[in-house]
């Protein structure tokens, strides 16, 4: 009787796999800028800061969705949007149900620098712009998108709609934006709502090394990541180096190697 029991609680176990009942997943891939693409275990698709067209999975299609936190080249590519068949969410205040996604803007504020490489101010002009947090929830795993916020802190209203927060995609060390390592604006953004990873994207050796000496450090030399609530999701908040800096920034701080 035991053996039988044994034999069809087997049976029961490869039946479930066999129809999809395994715990859903969620793919995060990062290669760079500030690009970040998110899938859900259903497929559903979300790109954020759109920049660089050669470094997506596949090629973007109408049952996609495009998310822009702020209007600079290294996050939006002119006039994509306008070519794009699927839903386009351009610095956007506001909460979107969309498939199996729920996504929720929230206005931010941002800083720039002219650094003389083009724009039509004069080198050195300073300025405030517009900036959209992203939060985009799928498969019960909370991703958060900054773009290039510059704040000293969270307003009250901002942290409420954030929330706790799994994976945040933050800026640490960013001359264009007048973030860096003396006002360490970044750094202390992510100690108020200390999320469980932070993937970095405009980052430095200097910022690298900052780091080290407030959360663990892990890297990866794959460009996408799966993770899965209650699973792959740290209790503490760490960092993850992605991109294609990783390596060198790795070995430097001598980070461990992240385990998918």
């Amino acid at each position: 009787m035991v053996a039988l029991k044994r034999v069809c609680y087997v049976v029961v176990s490869v039946i479930l796999s066999a129809i999809g009942c395994s715990r859903p997943e969620v793919n995060i891939t990062y290669d760079g800028s500030a690009q970040v693409e998110l899938v859900s275990s259903k497929g559903t698709r979300v790109v954020v800061d759109l920049s660089m067209l050669d470094k997506l999975t596949t090629r973007m299609t109408e049952s996609d969705i495009l998310l822009t936190t702020h209007d600079h080249a290294d996050h939006r590519l002119v006039n994509f949007s306008t070519v794009f068949k699927g839903t386009a969410i351009e610095m956007s205040e506001g909460e979107w149900s969309i498939k199996d996604v729920y996504i929720r803007g929230i206005r931010s504020e941002s800083e720039w620098l002219n650094t003389g490489s083009g724009h039509a101010v004069p080198t050195g002009a300073t300025g405030t712009m517009d900036n959209y947090i992203y939060i985009i929830d799928m498969d019960g795993v909370r991703i958060a998108h900054f773009g290039d916020i510059v704040q000293a802190k969270f307003t009250a209203d901002q942290l409420s709609k954030i929330g706790k927060v799994d994976v945040a995609i933050m800026l640490f060390d960013c001359i264009w934006h007048r973030i860096d390592l003396q006002n360490k604006i970044g750094f202390h953004l992510m100690q108020e709502i200390r999320p469980s990873i932070i993937i970095p994207t405009h980052f430095s050796i200097e910022a690298t090394k900052y780091d080290k000496t407030l959360w663990p450090c892990y890297y990866t030399e794959s460009n996408t990541i799966q993770i899965r609530k209650g699973k792959r999701i740290p209790r503490k908040t760490c960092l993850l180096l992605m991109g294609y800096l990783n390596t060198s920034y790795a070995e430097l701080i001598q980070a461990a190697e992240w385990k998918n």
